[in-house]
């Protein structure tokens, strides 16, 4: 038997339009999510990607349309031991 940490309860708990606006500001490369929790959090269908596809499904939760997301768990564990090795840098688009 293998132990899984993860949580489906209380999707809602925390959850704001203001996630919208930050998930948006990302995509457009206004302002990225500077720590990898909040992007691991961005990615709302758990596709590997930050794109407009989780700000629907967030969208479809913040308006009871969903209960749960449809492709994730509410809730991430993370050890606290992980080292994240992916960059933060992103290229910034030229207007």
């Amino acid at each position: 038997m293998k132990i899984k940490p993860e949580k489906l309860i209380e999707s809602r708990n925390g959850v704001t339009t203001a996630d919208l606006v930050a998930i948006n500001k990302h995509i457009l490369a206004v302002e990225e999510l500077k720590t990898p929790y909040k992007r691991i959090a961005a990615d709302i269908n758990n596709d590997g990607k930050i794109s407009t596809a989780d700000m629907v499904e967030l969208r479809k939760l913040i308006l009871f349309i969903n209960d749960n997301f449809t492709s994730n768990t509410s809730w991430k564990m993370v050890d606290k031991a992980y080292t994240f090795t992916t960059s933060t840098r992103r290229k910034k688009r030229i207007h």
